[in-house]
């Protein structure tokens, strides 16, 4: 699931996620998404930075001077698997420190919550239970 970008506006708040480089999917990869929440809009072109499928993936953005980067790695522990995501900023302090302010509008904390309860169901629907 976390490596289905076609699927991505199901656990997002993105109303379009368009792939602009032919599949299949892979490190340099590009994808263009429309993210919005509420009156808040915004475009991303993403580029995928790590790929491992349904292990490790990540994606880097730049939009207004910034730099973001998030990705996602699955960890295996045996019984379980943990989840483990890191997201960054890059680019002029001033320009940072705005995108930190705003970034919230996009209700980033849902979108991840939205994500690991989607991540839980696709897993117990995998895994029979």
């Amino acid at each position: 699931m976390l490596t289905a970008f076609e699927r991505e506006t199901r656990w997002v708040n993105a109303s379009r996620v368009r792939m602009l480089t032919p599949p299949p999917v892979g490190v340099g990869s590009r994808f263009h998404e429309h993210v919005r929440t509420g009156p808040f809009w915004a475009n991303f072109d993403l580029v995928c930075t790590r790929w491992e499928p349904g292990r490790d993936f990540a994606w880097k953005a730049r939009s207004f001077g910034v730099w973001g980067e998030h990705g996602w790695q699955l960890v295996d522990l045996g019984d379980r698997t943990r989840v483990e995501d890191a997201e960054e900023f890059r680019g002029p302090l001033p320009l940072v420190v705005i995108a930190r302010l705003i970034f919230p509008l996009f209700r980033v904390k849902r979108i991840r919550r939205r994500l690991l309860e989607a991540l839980k169901r696709e897993s117990e629907r995998a895994a029979g239970g």
